[in-house]
């Protein structure tokens, strides 16, 4: 895992021509050619998976939405897109799966064997959202207008995000609590949110809901460290990163108990069912209103995100290197 600033001595390998021309070439039997060094494995960290002569292909393969829930996906192209990535997936000699939850999605639409699996869970950089510092978390508070009291949303607006519902639920929130307490929605704006725009525009207008619009990489660990509650209610989410970066912030998790969030929250969150506006609305009021219950799930979460590292990671995944070569 590489950081910014970070600038090692790579030995760097690429393809001859476009990923794009290749891929097209390769669904009629074809291969990717290489230029440069020969790596002894080669890793796709995502749906873009190479076919590849005499050396093994790893890909992770992060969850199966495009497949098993098209109209949560960009309609652009999709069918062949599609079509391709599910051929492309047969050329992996071994799956990674961020999460036991997407296993069977994984199986079912990708046609990946069970076999080729493995579940290397991701991490936290601990150090990186526990170092925030008094000055530096005044200057974000200032920047973004935060105000001393706010639930956080960070993600793109997209209908799998599940903002809809949040922000009825908020909206039944006691007026005050609305007032006191806004929703503050960090992210930039995804395809098929033109509805929630002009809610959002409104919600903004009664300063219920403050958007922050897109958050620099550096300003992400204090806006964390500022909230009072962490909002994450997505239909679905393969792994859900955002839950862990909350934990180790040291605030109080809201999330719902679907896809792999149970997996990545454990005991350590307060889980919602993510379609019912009422749910997440009791869920809400219990941990904006109790400042005991926001103690014990901040201990309870950051012990929960301990048990989260990039170095088991990365461990885990060199071991399944070593096996292939």
């Amino acid at each position: 895992m590489l950081y910014g600033g970070e600038r090692p001595e790579l030995r760097v390998a690429r393809f001859k021509g476009s990923f794009s021309c290749n891929a097209v070439r390769a669904q009629a039997g074809g291969r990717f050619e290489l230029q440069g060094c020969a790596p002894q494995v080669y890793h796709a960290t995502d749906h873009r998976i190479p076919r590849l002569r005499n050396i093994p292909v790893v890909a992770t393969l992060h969850d199966a939405v495009p497949f098993s829930h098209p109209h949560w996906a960009n309609n652009r192209w999709r069918h062949l897109k599609n079509w391709m990535m599910h051929r492309s997936a047969g050329w992996a000699d071994a799956v990674i799966c961020i999460s036991h939850a997407v296993v069977d999605d994984i199986v079912r639409y990708w046609n990946v064997p069970e076999s080729r699996i493995s579940v290397i869970h991701h991490g936290v950089n601990m150090e990186r959202f526990t170092a925030c510092t008094p000055p530096e978390l005044n200057r974000v508070r200032a920047l973004y207008c935060l105000p001393p009291s706010f639930v956080l949303f960070i993600g793109t607006l997209q209908p799998r995000k599940n903002l809809e519902r949040l922000l009825d639920a908020h909206a039944r929130l006691p007026v005050a609590t609305q007032k006191t307490s806004p929703l503050v929605i960090a992210g930039r704006a995804g395809w098929g949110d033109v509805g929630l725009q002009a809610r959002l525009a409104q919600a903004v207008e009664r300063e219920t809901v403050i958007l922050t619009g897109y958050v620099a990489d550096a300003d992400i660990p204090a806006l964390y460290q500022a909230a009072t509650v962490f909002a994450l209610p997505s239909l679905h989410e393969g792994f859900g990163l955002p839950v862990l970066e909350a934990f180790a912030s040291r605030v109080p998790v809201l999330c719902a108990s679907a896809g792999a969030l149970p997996e990545v929250a454990g005991d350590a969150a307060c889980l919602v069912n993510p379609e019912s506006v009422d749910d997440i609305c009791d869920g809400l009021q219990q941990l904006l209103g109790s400042s005991e219950l926001q103690a014990r799930m901040i201990a309870a979460g950051y012990q929960r995100a301990r048990q989260f590292s990039w170095q088991k990671t990365a461990v885990q995944t060199a071991q399944l290197y070593h096996a292939l070569v």
